[in-house]
């Protein structure tokens, strides 16, 4: 058996994954005709997971922003991507990257998702949080909220973790 201290695996780990992160083009998109996804946003500013994020913090300096959307039906079809705001220009380029046409979107109705979603040629539902969990039509973003549920333990589990990994950890994610 090979004796490896801590701080070495951990090296080697990071230098594995960064490479896996850099030559990782292959890009599955989720959804389709018939089927819907939801699709949410989370924030991580200066180490710490924002567990409500809101409209001031686009400002914040610090701030790191991930999209993720899941299936529904199926929660090992999703993405999660790192991106540099919640603007619908942003959100328009994920939906062309991970989605495929002709899915049906629900969201939590931040501002941006309407224009990018509508641009993008999907039929779009929102579930307000502040009027409850469902919408009328019974419909909920519980798959996108328990991936972050997942997400932010293994954050935690970690300890928070430098800027510059964020896009490795949640490629291995």
């Amino acid at each position: 058996m090979c004796e490896t201290s801590e701080p070495t695996y951990i090296s080697v780990k990071e230098i594995i994954m960064e490479t896996i992160s850099n030559s990782s083009t292959v890009v599955t998109t989720i959804g389709g005709v018939g089927q819907r996804i939801q699709i949410d946003e989370t924030a991580i500013c200066n180490g710490i997971i924002v567990s409500n994020p809101y409209s001031r913090l686009d400002s914040e300096p610090g701030i790191r922003w991930i999209i993720g959307g899941v299936l529904e039906g199926n929660c090992r079809e999703f993405f999660v991507e790192l991106i540099p705001n919640r603007k619908w220009e942003t959100i328009l380029l994920v939906l062309k990257k991970y989605v495929k046409v002709g899915t049906d979107i629900v969201t939590d109705g931040y501002p941006s998702y309407p224009r990018a979603i509508s641009e993008f040629g999907s039929h779009h539902s929102v579930v307000n949080h502040s009027m409850g969990f469902c919408n009328e039509e019974g419909q909920n973003t519980n798959y996108v909220e328990n991936m972050w549920s997942h997400l932010k333990h293994d954050y935690r589990k970690r300890g928070g973790m430098n800027k510059i990994r964020i896009k490795c950890w949640l490629d291995e994610f």
